[in-house]
């Protein structure tokens, strides 16, 4: 059967969710939270981003026994009220019974998968009665369940070397019948984390299950760049999965990657492979989200990444607009597809058609009729909207002249989310918002919900909002007319955790991106990135120690990913060091002030006093401009005037050159040392340097606050 025969009967779009089970229960029980009450407010966040389905793979060790019968407990009872909850908002849920994890990811309550490794799981005798008895039980538990609409049966399966595919085949047949036999008729898959495609497509399953993970499963921090051409392929590849089976991408997500295009683009990249569902791993419980409590890697949350957010709700789009087997090209730099685009460079997903505007952060195309729109969702600004927080905002059209806005907070990242101590800050300030819509006009009021108290009145089209619920219109709207948008059903209940008041400028310090200036202490100003060190991860050094690791060591307490380097033997050493290539382009068109930058910061420490260090940039025009500072066994933030870098290598030979460097071309950052830079006595020491960060300073001043 072709990919574009496939029923579409089954198609869900949604997210990985486990507050029932693993880290989020432990994380949220310690915390002395209520579950319920936290899956109730984050059933309101699927819901405010269109999502209509969940997974869950189940932590069989803490709802089973040694025999593999069903243990109705705690877990149990949670997760018997997120299928409900969910029901009754409009979210299906799909359920893997046997996730056999434990260690860190699940407690141990004597659960059957303690007994047996995952390649003793699918092959030892024992091991397979334990299964198919708990399958039973979980069948008649959940078989006939309205909320549950399908079922994969173990999560990411292994295999002892040289198990046949016949002996796959029977596996899946045994799993498959018994959780049958418990009373369910809805879609049985199978996962293919491991292959054996053809083996699962020979038993009596349903369909077959896949994964996308373009940056990859782990790094130790978060990816830069163009990330858009990893987007390539899932494990559903339609060559090799079994033909007329349904198929569905039980998980994907960008580990690592806080960019918010790439969504979209998997999402087609899914329908091209004939996936009728697909599920991001993992949406982070609000209460554990501003540190990202649980698995690292993965970081999703309507408040704390409200682009990221957005960008799942226009692949939610994507998903339901385009159809199975559909054209999938892979790119470089930008995707356009109608009504979706998607662009790295300015790390932008948007759809924008008669109805709908949605984007995750300044978009490009505007709606031709703005008086046609049903909804404005995003973060950032349009011509429509115009916003200076970075939290996202939901407009939903009631009637004529009357709009429902959900505002939600500024938020600020003050360590990245893969970091042990990451951490994300909801602030609570008020901020400016501009909404030009020709229905309610240029002195729109703002009606807050659910008192419905006037709290604002627009001038300009603009006015200063905390984050909120309201009903705007302008001013004439009836009483009913209000009221009704305050009680539209299609809008969720609107939910925040409870908010900072720190200042963005204190956390600006926090994080080390506003810093003193020398010689001017009541002055501030912010730091644009050039060093990533993620991007030193590759680098091939001869005859030198080096490594990115973790430095424990900063203003704040804060630890941070460095470069580390130390020569093998300094006497012989003529030179080692790392060029790290950035994307000069994409930071003057984010950030303009860089062309104008005066001063360059290194954040740096030697192993002695003393230990000099060459920071050299190259530019577009081949030309290289550096400065050598003096390091000393403490982590220090080095400024170097832009008009002190001078001529390095064969500049001076250049006609070309101008008189000074140029950050608007600047292309890569050189950092290194060698024996011309070490004094004789210090020859016979350990040298070695680390880096954290090389960063420009934007010209203006900010007075601090």
């Amino acid at each position: 059967m072709p990919v574009l025969a496939i029923a579409a009967a089954f198609a869900w779009f949604g997210v990985n969710y486990y507050p029932p089970f693993s880290v989020d229960y432990d994380e949220i029980a310690r915390s002395g939270l209520d579950h319920r009450a936290v899956m109730r407010d984050d059933v309101q966040h699927f819901r405010r981003l269109g999502l209509d389905g969940i997974r869950l793979h189940c932590f069989d060790r803490q709802i089973s026994d040694s025999e593999g019968n069903l243990v109705v407990n705690e877990h149990v009872r949670l997760l018997d009220w997120l299928i409900a909850h969910c029901e009754a908002n409009g979210i299906k849920t799909v359920l893997t019974p046997i996730a056999w994890w434990g260690g860190k990811f699940a407690q141990d309550k004597g659960g059957f998968s303690n007994f047996y490794t995952m390649e003793q799981m699918t092959s030892d005798v024992e091991a397979l009665k334990a299964q198919t008895r708990f399958l039973k039980a979980f069948g008649r538990r959940y078989g006939r369940s309205p909320g549950v609409v399908a079922f994969e049966l173990v999560n990411e399966p292994l295999y002892k070397e040289g198990l046949p595919d016949s002996g796959v085949t029977a596996y899946v047949n045994a799993l498959a019948d018994a959780l049958r036999s418990g009373g369910t008729d809805k879609p049985v898959f199978y996962n293919s984390w491991k292959g054996r495609n053809s083996a699962a497509g020979a038993s009596c399953i349903d369909g077959i299950s896949g994964s996308c993970y373009p940056t990859g499963l782990n790094a130790p921090h978060e990816w830069t760049g163009d990330l858009l051409s990893k987007v390539k392929a899932t494990t559903l590849d339609p060559k090799t999965a079994p033909v007329g089976m349904r198929r569905m991408i039980y998980e994907f997500d960008a580990p690592c990657a806080s960019c918010s295009y790439l969504y979209p683009a998997m999402a087609r990249l899914f329908r091209q492979d004939g996936a009728e569902s697909a599920f991001q791993f993992q949406y982070d419980p609000l209460p554990l989200a501003s540190d990202n409590r649980n698995w690292k890697n993965h970081y999703l949350n309507l408040v704390y990444t409200p682009s990221k957010a957005l960008s799942l709700a226009i692949a939610a789009e994507v998903f339901r607009r385009e159809r199975t087997g559909c054209e999938f090209t892979r790119s470089r730099g930008e995707m356009v597809f109608p009504p979706f685009r998607v662009d790295a460079r300015r790390d932008l997903a948007q759809l924008t058609t008669e109805t709908d505007f949605i984007y995750t952060n300044d978009p490009i195309d505007e709606p031709s009729d703005a008086s046609r729109l049903r909804r404005i969702w995003g973060v950032g600004s349009s011509r429509l909207v115009s916003c200076d927080g970075r939290g996202a905002y939901f407009l939903d059209k009631a009637s004529d002249g009357v709009w429902r806005l959900q505002l939600y907070p500024d938020v600020f990242r003050v360590v990245e989310s893969c970091a042990t101590n990451a951490e994300t800050v909801a602030l609570s300030r008020a901020f400016r918002v501009a909404v030009r819509l020709p229905d309610i006009g240029p002195s729109w009021r703002a009606v807050r919900v659910p008192d419905m108290k006037v709290v604002a009145q627009a001038s300009d089209f603009a006015a200063t909002l905390p984050p909120g619920d309201y009903v705007l219109d302008g001013g004439t709207s009836s009483r009913e007319a209000l009221s009704g948008a305050a009680t539209m059903g299609t809008v969720p209940v609107f939910v925040v955790p409870v908010l900072s008041d720190e200042s963005r400028n204190s956390l600006e310090r926090r994080a080390g991106q506003a810093l003193p200036m020398p010689n001017m202490p009541n002055a501030r100003r912010r730091l644009l990135p050039l060093f990533d060190v993620g991007d030193c991860m590759n680098a091939k050094l001869e005859g030198a120690k080096w490594c990115v690791r973790t430095s424990s060591t900063d203003d704040f307490g804060i630890s941070a990913l460095c470069i580390y380097v130390s020569p093998d033997d300094a006497g012989k050493c003529g030179y080692v060091g790392v060029k790290v290539p950035f994307d000069n382009e994409r930071l003057c068109s984010v950030n303009p002030e860089a062309r104008g930058a005066e001063i360059v910061c290194v954040r740096a420490k030697g192993s002695f006093d003393g230990e000099k260090l060459e920071v050299v940039f190259t530019q577009s025009d081949e030309t290289a401009w550096g400065a050598t500072i003096a390091l000393s066994p403490k982590w220090e933030r080095h400024f170097v005037r832009v008009s002190d870098l001078q001529p390095k290598w064969d500049t001076v030979n250049m006609p070309w050159r101008g008189t000074s460097a140029d950050p608007g071309l600047f292309t890569m950052v050189n950092v290194g040392f060698g024996k011309w830079l070490f004094s004789a006595d210090s020859i016979g020491r350990a040298h070695s340097f680390e880096v954290s960060s090389i960063a420009l300073l934007d010209k203006s001043d900010k007075e601090a606050r």
